[in-house]
C-alpha cells in the first residue's frame, strides 16, 4: 500500500508540473486576457442567497427538505455597518412530499429543482422586498443541464418550467429595480475558458491556479458562444442567457480561483465586481469567498438530524408499520 500510494504521489507531481508548464505557456499566449484588479471599498447593499438540501428516498416517495436564506450586508467606505436576513435569520425548512415514480436518472434533478423552486424564488422575494445594490447567488446564475429532467412525470416537467420562470422573473425584476445579479461559482468543473481560448478542454480554476497573478481577473466572456444550442440555456431564453457574462478572480495564492457571473447587457461590469470582491474575499487567504456568502451558506445548512427528527415523528405516528414505508437499507441492524 505504501508504495502504491508513494507512486501516487510521484504521478500527481509530475503532472502538475506539466500542467503549469502549459498553463504558463498559455497565458504568454494570450497576456491581455488577463487583467489587475483595482481594489474598491465596497459601499451599499450586498446580498447573498443560498440553500440547504437534506433528501430521503422511500418506498414509494420521496422527501426533500428545504431551506434558503438571504443575507443583506450594509457597507459604508469597506466597513461593514449592518447585517439583516430574509425572511429571518434562522426560517424554518419547507419539506416536499413526493409520491410519484421516479426514475432513478431524474432523481438528481427532483432534488436539485425543488431547491432551486425555494433558493431562486427566496432570491426573488428578496429582490422585490429589500433594498439591494448586488444580489449574490451561491453558484450559477442559470440552471445547468443536469437540473434538467429527462423525460419523466408530467408534474417533474412541471416543477422544472416553474424553476425557469421564476429565473427570468428574478432576473426581470433585478434589472427593473437597478440590482446587479451576479454568482460566486466556488468549486466550478467548467472549462468554458480553455475552450473559448482555444486551448482544448480543461478544468478552468487547475490551470488558471499557474496563469493568473495574485490579484487578478480574467477578461469577462459570454457565458456560451450560442446559447440556443444548449437546452437549458435554450429554455430559459437566448434573450437572458446571453447576457450573462463569467470571469474568474484570484484573490489568494493559497486557494483557487473562483468563478463569477453576473447579468448585464455589457460586460465592462466585470471590473467594477472584480474591485469589489478581491477586497472582501481577500480576508480568507485560505477560503477567498465574500463573507456574505459564507453567511447565507452556513445560515441555510441543514444538519442530519432535521431529516432524524421527521423519522422519529413518522415512526411515533405510524408504528411498526413505519418500516413498510422505509428503504430496506434504513433497517439493517448494523
Amino acid at each position: 500500500m505504501i508504495q502504491d500510494l508513494e507512486t501516487l504521489a510521484s504521478r500527481i507531481l509530475a503532472r502538475e508540473s506539466q500542467r503549469k508548464h502549459s498553463s504558463l505557456q498559455i497565458r504568454e499566449r494570450h497576456p491581455d486576457f488577463f487583467h489587475a484588479v483595482t481594489p474598491r471599498p465596497a459601499d451599499g447593499f450586498f446580498g447573498a442567497v443560498d440553500g440547504g438540501l437534506l433528501s430521503e428516498e422511500y418506498q414509494g416517495f420521496e422527501l426533500v427538505l428545504v431551506r434558503a436564506v438571504g443575507v443583506r450586508y450594509h457597507y459604508e467606505n469597506g466597513a461593514l455597518a449592518s447585517v439583516d436576513y430574509f425572511p429571518s435569520a434562522l426560517p424554518d425548512p419547507k419539506l416536499f412530499q413526493y409520491d410519484i415514480p421516479v426514475e432513478e436518472e431524474n432523481v438528481g434533478p427532483l432534488r436539485s429543482l425543488t431547491r432551486l423552486i425555494v433558493e431562486i424564488g427566496t432570491a426573488l422575494e428578496f429582490a422585490k422586498s429589500m433594498d439591494l445594490d448586488y444580489l449574490f447567488l451561491d453558484g450559477s446564475i442559470l440552471p445547468q443541464l443536469v437540473d434538467k429532467p429527462r423525460g419523466g412525470s408530467k408534474e417533474l416537467k412541471d416543477l422544472y418550467k416553474r424553476v425557469i420562470e421564476t429565473y427570468r422573473k428574478l432576473y426581470h425584476t433585478c434589472k427593473e429595480r437597478g440590482i446587479v445579479l451576479a454568482g460566486v461559482v466556488k468549486d466550478s468543473k467548467g472549462d468554458r475558458v480553455a475552450t473559448y481560448l482555444g486551448e482544448g478542454r480543461m478544468r478552468d480554476p487547475v490551470w488558471l491556479k499557474y496563469a493568473m497573478h495574485l490579484g487578478e481577473m480574467t477578461e469577462p466572456i459570454p457565458y456560451a458562444d450560442n446559447p440556443g444550442d444548449q437546452a437549458t440555456l435554450k429554455d430559459i431564453g437566448e434573450d437572458l442567457a446571453s447576457r450573462v457574462w463569467i470571469f474568474y478572480l484570484k484573490a489568494s495564492d493559497y486557494d483557487l480561483p473562483f468563478r463569477v457571473e453576473f447579468y448585464s447587457d455589457s460586460p465592462d461590469l466585470g471590473e467594477e465586481l472584480a474591485s469589489l470582491l478581491l477586497p472582501l474575499s481577500a480576508a480568507n487567504r485560505l477560503f477567498t469567498i465574500p463573507p456574505f456568502l459564507l453567511e447565507a451558506d452556513i445560515r441555510a445548512r441543514l444538519a442530519q438530524r432535521s431529516m432524524a427528527y421527521i423519522r422519529e415523528f413518522l415512526e411515533k405516528r405510524l408504528g411498526i408499520e413505519y418500516n413498510l414505508f422505509r428503504m430496506r437499507g434504513s433497517n439493517k441492524p448494523f
